[in-house]
């Protein structure tokens, strides 16, 4: 059985990764590990980043298993959230890495890093990027 792994970053990134999971994962027959990384940060307590990171993937959760696709849940702390991911895919033998796109442009990313970027160089297994407004039809 295939497991895709769903990096996301917020519960409004979640929201949007729905359609395309479901469709992904019933294609693949496969189940989702969905994840969040937490990056610690001065005087922001791990309890309150912890809640926020299992908030971004409980409701995804819960809709693709209405879905009929078994999901589970992580939250990863890392100050590198590319490494991060590419070494929980390794962990757990992942068939794919599924991220959603948030839309910035070139000097946003420039700015903030390019994490999809930095996890396609590092990852064993394919990456998969989500364009913003894909309704997850093929």
């Amino acid at each position: 059985m295939s497991t895709v792994l769903v990096a996301v970053s917020s519960v409004t990134a979640s929201q949007k990764m729905l359609n395309p999971v479901l469709t992904l994962a019933r294609r693949l027959g496969g189940t989702a590990l969905l994840t969040h990384v937490a990056t610690p940060r001065v005087g922001e307590p791990e309890d309150e980043l912890r809640r926020r990171g299992y908030e971004s993937v409980t409701e995804l959760k819960e809709q693709l298993m209405e879905g009929g696709i078994a999901a589970d849940t992580k939250v990863v702390f890392a100050n590198n959230p590319a490494t991060a991911i590419v070494d929980l895919a390794i962990e757990q033998d992942v068939t794919m890495i599924i991220l959603g796109v948030t839309g910035k442009g070139v000097f946003a990313r420039m700015l903030a890093g390019n994490i999809p970027m930095e996890i396609i160089k590092q990852s064993p297994v394919p990456v998969l990027l989500v364009p913003p407004d894909w309704d997850g039809k093929l």
